[in-house]
């Protein structure tokens, strides 16, 4: 008699978490295995069990006449016993049993294994190298077993510590190494596998050392500027990426030179702040610059070096050579970056009567020497003027102007006129809905005043016009009308004898 395992999957679907019967333990000595299971609950409920059996890895169980226990522990717990003495064929077996209760209902018990393969160490790793890979944060592991057959599972578990280790991988019986894509780089790691075999637990196995040899570098500190509140300075930068570990601010007072403030910070955000009390000092000057670290405690290039004036503050000085270029779309201006130091960015107005308005919506950096704005709708000569900045927020008395002459919008369309026995057909290109919302066709006969034909969206491309006089001369005309409600000549005259 045989049963298919996913016949045995639907019965322990159907059994009850409180009655579930799980496996306590497998002894496999000699050719008999010996394999105990327990279930919580009143042993008057259990009349009588039958013992199933398959091959590892089959699918197919069969009914066995094992030698079967029923005993009871603690008056709570029934434990359910078998001793296999069928067997015939050395290998590793699946058993499980079926429980009948005094209401007809069948319990399935939870799988378990056991063998006839006499004396089996066990399996547990011999051998293990590692190796840091090249160009990669990552170590690959190797390792070798005494043997495998028996192994369910290998967990592989990773620590930076002796003594603090995290799951990273679970893996099969039949794996032999690991590329580990450790967090941190030119780092200290240790690991140890757990094996877990189809006969019960088994001991960890000893710890092995790693190192990754991978050295990342790390972007410097951007866009540094300062706040001054009384004696307090507070420093303000962005980190372009998240593979740095900490920084360090360095600090000169008056014509001294630089001095880190502290040992690295570790922190790992992308806006950073750092916050230093001069309350003590009697200082002209103070420049600061940062330096970030990579996990693998590579330094970064200095950031910008901020310059914070405590007595006789100067004023920013303007940029030079600022001047405008205009194109279908946008204003795009250019100018001299300015040599003072103090000078940390940018503001841009248009000077607008009746008063002027900053364009930027942020301050434009020292390091740029252009921006770019939409361009303006409407045609006008326009008047724009550039600030320059220092670390306190501070503009300078004047700035650099220049103008932008935006002209009115240019379109020319070829339109194409053909004579037919009854109608002239005309043709033109579709105009972009940018700037252009319609279009009105004039004609004109002979020397007679044009009159109006009709009126079309951008998007018309054809027209036939019709009940014209032969041997007539027509004059045509497409007037274009922009958003602003101008309206212009789209083409020069063309004419056509009907």
């Amino acid at each position: 008699m045989k049963k298919i395992i996913l016949f045995h999957i639907l019965l322990v679907s159907l059994s009850t978490n409180a009655q579930q019967i799980k496996v306590l333990k497998s002894s496999n000595y000699g050719d008999s295995p010996k394999i105990t299971w327990y279930c919580p609950g009143n042993d008057t409920l259990h009349r009588d069990f039958s013992v199933w059996r398959a091959a590892l890895n089959d699918q197919q169980f069969e009914q066995i006449a094992a030698e079967t226990y029923l005993l009871t522990y603690k008056e709570d717990t029934v434990l359910y016993r078998i001793s296999d003495h069928t067997l015939n064929k050395k290998g590793i077996y699946q058993y499980y049993i079926e429980v009948t209760n005094e209401k007809d209902s069948v319990l399935i018990s939870a799988v378990a294994y056991g063998h006839n393969l006499g004396y089996i160490p066990s399996p547990q790793i011999v051998d293990f190298t590692y190796q840091s890979v090249e160009d990669q944060k990552a170590i690959q592991l190797n390792w070798k077993l005494n043997y495998n057959f028996s192994i369910r599972t290998i967990t592989l578990f990773r620590g930076d510590t002796q003594d603090n280790y995290e799951k990273i991988a679970e893996l099969s019986g039949d794996e032999t190494q690991y590329r580990d894509p450790v967090p941190l780089s030119h780092h200290n790691y240790f690991y140890f596998f757990l094996i877990a075999d189809y006969f019960g637990y088994q001991y960890p196995s000893i710890r092995f050392p790693a190192h990754s040899l991978y050295k990342s570098n790390t972007f410097a500190p951007m866009h540094l500027r300062y706040e001054k509140k009384e004696n307090t300075i507070t420093l303000h930068w962005e980190n372009v990426d998240t593979l740095y570990a900490g920084y360090t601010v360095y600090r000169a007072e008056d014509e001294g030179g630089f001095q880190p403030l502290h040992l690295m910070q570790s922190v790992n955000d992308k806006m950073v702040s750092f916050s230093d009390n001069i309350a003590e000092k009697n200082l002209r000057k103070i420049r600061y610059y940062v330096v970030n670290y990579s996990d693998a405690y590579e330094t970064s290039i200095p950031s910008d070096t901020v310059i914070i004036c405590l007595k006789n503050t100067e004023k920013p000085i303007p940029p030079n050579a600022l001047t405008a270029v205009i194109t279908e779309d946008k204003i795009k201006f250019f100018w001299e970056i300015p040599q003072q130091t103090s000078v940390v960015g940018y503001n841009l107005y248009a000077m607008e009567e009746p008063q002027q308005f900053r364009v930027n919506k942020e301050m434009i950096y020292r390091h740029q020497n252009h921006v770019e704005i939409d361009r303006p709708p409407k045609p006008g000569l326009y008047r724009y003027q550039l600030k320059s900045l220092d670390q306190a927020g501070n503009e300078s008395e004047r700035g650099i102007t220049c103008t932008a002459n935006v002209l009115k919008p240019y379109y020319k369309v070829l339109l194409d006129l053909s004579r037919t026995a009854q109608a002239v057909q005309l043709k033109w290109k579709q105009l972009p809905q940018t700037e252009i919302n319609a279009i009105t066709l004039y004609r004109q006969k002979e020397d007679e005043l044009p009159l109006l034909i009709k009126r079309f969206d951008h998007k018309a491309q054809t027209y036939e016009d019709r009940n014209l006089e032969p041997g007539t001369l027509y004059r045509y005309y497409l007037i274009g009308t922009l958003t602003s409600g101008e309206e212009i000549f789209l083409h020069s005259e063309v004419s056509i004898l009907f």
